[in-house]
């Protein structure tokens, strides 16, 4: 018998009852770059380690969609879900920089349960974000609960880095997913108003950018999807807070916690799951969101850890339909 291991605690803060599905957003931090955290044991990185750490992730949240970035051991997702019935794909970076240190290329992955959902389109489309090296996957999903809905979901990984060219760049993806999502929308619903209100989208993704910056602002303005939602994207985590569902020690929530020698501790939020809220006529409405572990848990090195496979926390949101 396999010896179980032991993973952060984590709880959910529920806002309301009566969630149909499930959606989990990770950043599952790619084997090979992992040389920047001199805090952590070699123990705690070693993929011999982490591998279990990460089925271990996936298999307690047991979401329904799952969306995950750095990811260049597919095969692990696949042989973790696919047994519980699911349908996955992986789009790798064209120029990964993992592969320079003689690993396999990093990407993006989409998986959804057969048994909730099915696929419009049967395989994701997939999106070279801008002629960049980020890449996203984008799929139409049909509630097998609610046949006459239409869920457009997208994963993606944006250009990381600081300076204002990087957030330029990043602001120019958003865009285009923005674009990609409507045009989505557009080919399911065309010029059909009432055809258009079942359709929601979700989005989930390490955007590589904090709540502020206006790449974020406009995946989250009113009216960005102008065929969906006229109140835009909300993310999950924001609304969780601002409904007073849990109350984070430090202010704010947080997604990645990690220290580098090159810019020292770092404590922010850079991933999202986001949605487009309830309408009159169909959309979502969220029901319970994962709040992030507590400081006492995480411990003063920041993550990865013994207990955490990444740098990142996952994302685990329910959601039901209106």
């Amino acid at each position: 018998m396999a010896t179980p291991v032991e993973i952060l605690p984590r709880t959910f803060a529920r806002l309301e009852e009566g969630e149909e599905f499930s959606v989990l957003q990770w950043n599952n931090l790619a084997d090979g770059l992992l040389d920047s955290f001199v805090k952590i044991p070699q123990d705690a990185l070693q993929w011999s380690h982490r591998v279990k750490i990460t089925q271990a992730e996936y298999l307690r949240w047991n979401a329904d969609i799952v969306f995950a970035e750095e990811v260049n051991h597919p095969d692990l997702v696949r042989s973790t879900l696919e047994p519980l019935g699911f349908a996955c794909f992986h789009m790798p970076k064209p120029n990964s920089v993992a592969t320079t240190f003689g690993y396999p290329p990093d990407g993006v992955m989409l998986c959804y349960r057969k048994s909730k959902f099915t696929s419009l389109f049967h395989e994701p489309r997939r999106e070279n974000l801008c002629n960049t090296n980020q890449v996203a996957l984008l799929d139409v999903l049909v509630p097998v609960s609610h046949p006459d809905r239409r869920v457009i979901v997208a994963v993606t990984h944006l250009k990381a880095g600081h300076n204002p060219e990087f957030e330029e760049l990043r602001l120019r993806q958003a865009a285009f997913l923005l674009q990609k999502i409507d045009h989505l929308a557009g080919e399911i619903a065309g010029d059909d108003a009432a055809a258009a209100s079942k359709i929601s989208a979700i989005l989930g993704g390490d955007m590589n950018a904090v709540p502020t910056v206006e790449s974020i602002q406009t995946l989250l303005r009113a009216n960005s999807l102008s065929r969906l939602s006229a109140h835009g994207l909300v993310n999950t985590y924001a609304q969780a807070e601002q409904a007073g569902a849990y109350h984070p020690e430090a202010g704010t929530h947080w997604t990645t916690w990690k220290y580098r020698e090159s810019s020292g501790m770092v404590k922010r939020c850079i991933d999202y799951l986001m949605y487009t809220p309830a309408t009159s006529g169909g959309g979502l409405r969220l029901c319970a969101v994962s709040p992030p572990p507590l400081a006492a848990d995480v411990g003063p090195d920041g993550l990865p850890s013994m207990k955490a496979a990444s740098d990142h926390i996952p994302i685990c949101a329910t959601f039901k339909f209106c």
